[in-house]
């Protein structure tokens, strides 16, 4: 998993210049060690009233960050912060780093590294997808969102951190893999509906082709753990094989959404990263730094509470009444 980061660099003096680049020190001392771990992090430094990025790069490099990325802004005072800092992150995400999710508990990923204290304006984490999940990743964009589409990678490998399977380690491995792509895809999509961005539109025929669901497995789960909620359709006469795995995949995927939900508050360290992380996918906000933004969001800042209920409780319970299925 890659970093993906962006935060401010002040011109300071004094104690409060010796304490920022103790810390930019500390940051240059992860992104090495990372990097000669094999980690391809991104960073964007923004230096706030650098004259021009020549300084802040002379300020910075002699620290051991001179690969990274660099902006300055000037501000005046008829100038906004966040405006200003918007303007320079939002590209740099949008084009070198699209398939990144916003993700708060980037810090669990240092192991015993010492964190760095700077002021992150945006943290994320982002999958380069390998090959052998290509098929399974091409199956799931004709599933998920649309506003979920340029992170699937991202949001399949977090889905898939905490697993104990891997793709292609026993055919059980490769059946709980697609189960798990498959959940996502159906999860954002009800998140979707929660959030009145669009409606719920997973089609389980659909998905029982894109995928290679394997089939004895799939009618195993849901004889041996949901017979009751699979006996009308297996008893309808008229129902086709596929109408059958498909009916089975609704019912499994169903009983498993709360565990998928657990799975990504845990990946993403509670309730709040989480509903961040999905929130902002659709509504981006770069005025602020993230961990505002997201205490802002869940405070009723930026929308009534009773607004964001649903939504809340779908991050919580892993499904919410007001999503049809």
């Amino acid at each position: 998993m890659q970093l993906v980061m962006a935060s401010l660099v002040h011109p300071l003096q004094g104690e409060s210049q010796k304490t920022q680049d103790l810390e930019l020190l500390k940051l240059a001392n992860c992104w090495l060690q990372r990097k000669a771990a094999g980690h391809q992090d991104s960073l964007l430094l923004v230096g706030v009233d650098f004259p021009q990025v020549e300084d802040l790069q002379k300020k910075v490099a002699p620290l051991g960050l001179r690969d990274v990325d660099l902006e300055v802004i000037t501000l005046d005072e008829d100038s906004d912060l966040g405006t200003e800092v918007e303007l320079v992150v939002g590209p740099w995400l949008n084009a070198k780093h699209p398939s990144a999710v916003s993700f708060m508990n980037w810090d669990s990923l240092l192991g015993e590294l010492a964190v760095p204290a700077l002021n992150w304006w945006w943290t994320g984490v982002k999958a380069e997808p390998a090959e052998e999940y290509s098929s399974i990743l091409a199956g799931l964009e004709s599933l998920a969102p649309d506003s979920f589409r340029p992170q699937l990678p991202t949001w399949l490998a977090l889905t898939l951190q905490g697993s104990e399977f891997g793709l292609f380690d026993s055919e059980q491995a490769n059946y709980e893999v697609c189960m798990a792509a498959l959940g996502l895809a159906r999860w954002l999509q009800g998140y979707d509906e929660v959030s009145e961005n669009g409606f719920f539109d997973f089609s389980y025929s659909s998905a029982v082709s894109l995928l290679p669901i394997d089939q004895m497995r799939l009618g195993e789960e849901v004889w041996r753990s949901y017979a009751d909620e699979i006996k009308e359709a297996f008893y309808d006469e008229h129902a086709t094989q596929e109408d059958l795995c498909a009916a089975a995949l609704k019912v499994c995927l169903a009983n498993r959404a709360y565990d998928l939900a657990g799975s990504l508050r845990e990946a993403f360290g509670g309730a709040t990263p989480l509903l961040w992380a999905l929130y902002s996918a659709i509504w981006p906000n770069l005025t602020e730094p993230s961990a505002g933004a997201a205490a802002d969001l869940v405070s009723g800042t930026q929308m009534l509470v009773s607004e964001l209920m649903p939504q809340w409780t779908f991050v919580n319970e892993g499904w919410a009444e007001l999503c049809d299925d």
